[in-house]
């Protein structure tokens, strides 16, 4: 695909700079190579994995704690259903 093709489809120009894709494989390569080696780096791992970790019982710690606020208004909820029912009986009678 030409340069000019992609302009005319899409109006702004690539943010890399060239459309010589042997240039784009080899930067792509080289950022490949660093990301591997900063993962094959045992602090680099034990730092990804502890903020990972953070992360994730960050976002469970919220969830669980949604999911008990939702329980507790539910059951307010429930609650006054239940007396205004009571209520309604009571008044009928």
């Amino acid at each position: 695909m030409k340069a000019i093709e992609f302009t005319k489809h899409r109006p702004y120009k690539p943010t890399y700079g060239s459309t010589n894709y042997s240039d784009s494989s080899a930067e792509v390569h080289t950022a490949l190579r660093v990301y591997s080696s900063i993962l094959t780096s045992q602090d680099s791992l034990a730092e990804i994995f502890s903020l990972l970790e953070k992360k994730v019982g960050d976002t469970v710690e919220h969830e669980i704690s949604h999911a008990d606020q939702n329980l507790v208004n539910s059951s307010i909820s429930h609650q006054d259903t239940q007396q205004t029912i009571s209520k309604s009986v009571s008044a009928d009678q």
